[in-house]
């Protein structure tokens, strides 16, 4: 561009303001044109007229509360909570290959292999005396 630096910043910045005016006058006519259909918000909701008018533009931003937590390990390391000493009680159907759980969940083959263990570790733990924080069960 023929000019000097200064010149030519100036040039593409009074470009850009005569573009957003005008932009802005089409807007403003448009709505000026729309007025009873915006009020009536009977305009799609993808329209730019609609767009621009919108109160949602005027919301706040939204912030997901758990963006701001702590990460779930680190929550875990420094939460001991008594619900891990609550009993979890299941049988296991050896028949049907199956492990059922007190109010009426069932769970089938493909969990049932690593479920099946589990009376064996809690009989194990007993026998060294761990409590419910310690056991593997």
């Amino acid at each position: 561009m023929p000019g000097s630096r200064e010149d030519n910043v100036r040039r593409i910045y009074e470009l850009c303001k005569r573009h957003a005016d005008t932009v802005c006058n089409v807007e403003d006519a448009g709505i000026s044109d729309h007025a009873p259909l915006l009020r009536a918000q009977q305009l799609p909701s993808t329209c730019l007229l609609s767009l621009d008018v919108s109160p949602i533009a005027k919301q706040p931003a939204y912030s997901d509360p758990m963006e701001h937590q702590p990460k779930a390990s680190d929550q875990a390391k420094i939460e001991v909570s008594d619900s891990l000493c609550v009993p979890r009680v299941f049988a296991i159907d050896e028949k049907d290959r199956c492990v059922r759980f007190w109010g009426g969940i069932k769970v089938n083959v493909a969990d049932y292999e690593f479920l099946k263990v589990l009376p064996d570790q809690f009989r194990h733990d007993l026998e060294k005396g761990s409590d419910c924080k310690t056991s593997r069960f």
